[in-house]
């Protein structure tokens, strides 16, 4: 197992009563909870956030961490993903309906805030798949964005790459991974250069097949194999 491995053993009953209730985003948030160590999920957080942001999924200053907590409580109030035609509707409501007691927020422990980034970031994804019209996004791409540490216009230029290029968010990852097969191989190499490069024309071609490199190298040894949604207990 990596450094940056590891699973989060303690996962609050709160958090398992919501993510049971709001359906897959909160199953698929209770497995990134459990397989992404909370340093990344911080690096994850505000990679998403801010792809967030700039696509107005998320409002000016608003944190995945927030509409987490938002989340939590309106669930208690009976606002549910699927009550809303889309999920901006449903992030919307969220803000409309939900008082955000900052003061109780921030005085929740690492592991309640690990819980809230990772259930907004879900939630947040749901939303840049909206927006963006592209594939669910995996719980290992986004703890993989996390791991190297990726800009939000490299992850997004990712995203817009794999959508033009007909490969898989799962291909990308696999093939940073050193995993890939076959000639999802070439598709995947062409993918990730053509985003790298579109992020940073300046890059030479060395440089950008170093990028690859070195992304890999930091892979190595890193499992990465979180399931899309978490199977709850009866």
């Amino acid at each position: 197992m990596g450094f940056w491995s590891g699973l989060c053993s303690c996962v609050s009953s709160v958090c398992r009563t919501v993510c049971s209730a709001i359906g897959s985003v909160g199953r698929g948030a209770l497995s990134l909870i459990k397989g992404c160590a909370i340093g990344v999920g911080k690096i994850v957080g505000g990679i998403w956030g801010g792809i967030g942001r700039m696509l107005g999924v998320l409002a000016p200053q608003e944190q995945p961490e927030e509409i987490g907590e938002r989340a939590i409580q309106g669930e208690e109030q009976g606002i549910k993903p699927e009550q809303f035609k889309t999920n901006q509707e449903y992030i919307q409501a969220l803000r409309d309906k939900v008082k955000f007691d900052r003061e109780k927020f921030n005085k929740l422990s690492e592991e309640e805030m690990h819980e809230r980034r990772m259930l907004g970031t879900k939630i947040t994804a749901k939303g840049i798949e909206e927006h963006l019209n592209i594939e669910p996004i995996p719980n290992n791409f986004l703890v993989t964005t996390g791991l190297l540490g990726l800009s939000v216009g490299q992850t997004l230029k990712l995203l817009e790459a794999t959508k033009d290029k007909k490969v898989s968010l799962d291909d990308i990852t696999d093939y940073l991974k050193e995993r890939c097969k076959g000639e999802k191989i070439q598709e995947a190499d062409e993918a990730i250069k053509t985003a790298i490069s579109a992020d940073n024309p300046s890059l030479s071609k060395e440089q950008v097949n170093q990028f690859v490199l070195d992304a890999q190298d930091k892979l190595r040894g890193e499992e990465l194999n979180i399931p899309e949604e978490e199977k709850l207990e009866e």
